[in-house]
């Protein structure tokens, strides 16, 4: 920019006759490959800065991810968040409430709940739903189980999630699963930015989704 100011400013103040007897030259070869390089050597020093960023932010809603390769017809997965064991109960709830809502079938909805359970196991919270996932045509059906329970460290839970494939092609099961795990993390990402005041509310909505049905073993 500096470089084709100068420019545009020599040929001005020429043409005004301000620069008698001057000769101002910008368009050497040396000029020209100085700012080359000053542009080579400024992106060169932004990509790496930006590439560690990259890594070491939080994942975005949107950032590419890879679930690990279904063994059979299940696939087994920890997310990758940090939950206090104090708000073990309000995401519980929370999730509820969003696979809830997808017990009816609409369209563009990902997928379809049935059998909806949650209860406890142990220490920890488990929903449980049969869920068919979208296209529906396509007949893919699974068992859900999301686990919440105190990890290593016992003021903070670990979440597993266990998807077992009852009907459908492997393949697209494989495909459109990521989908749903993509719908399941957003929910924990969406949790974060909820207030203190709605946090609290969910845990004591837990109850109402534990007294819905009894608990299921899988």
């Amino acid at each position: 920019m500096g470089y084709l100011l100068g420019q545009t400013a020599a040929q001005v103040m020429g043409s005004l006759g301000w620069l008698q007897g001057l000769e101002l030259n910008y368009s050497s070869l040396s000029a020209i490959v100085t700012v080359g390089l000053v542009i080579l050597l400024v992106v060169a020093s932004a990509l790496y800065p930006a590439h560690m960023a990259g890594k070491i932010c939080t994942p975005g809603i949107e950032r590419r991810w890879k679930p690990p390769t279904p063994v059979g017809d299940d696939l087994q997965m920890r997310l990758p968040f940090t939950l206090a064991r104090m708000e073990a109960e309000g995401m519980a709830a929370f999730q509820a409430e969003f696979w809830g809502s997808h017990r009816e079938q609409s369209i563009g909805a990902g997928f379809y709940v049935e059998e909806l359970r949650v209860g406890r196991e142990g220490n920890g919270l488990r929903l449980y739903a049969r869920v068919w996932l979208a296209p529906f045509d396509q007949g893919v059906v699974q068992e859900t189980a999301l686990t919440i329970e105190p990890g290593e460290n016992p003021a903070y839970c670990d979440i597993d999630v266990h998807l077992h494939l009852v009907t459908g092609d492997w393949d697209t099961w494989q495909r459109v699963a990521r989908t749903f795990l993509d719908d399941l993390r957003k929910q924990f990402l969406v949790w974060r930015t909820l207030s203190d005041e709605d946090r609290h509310f969910y845990s004591g909505e837990l109850a109402q989704w534990e007294n819905e049905d009894a608990k299921v073993e899988i």
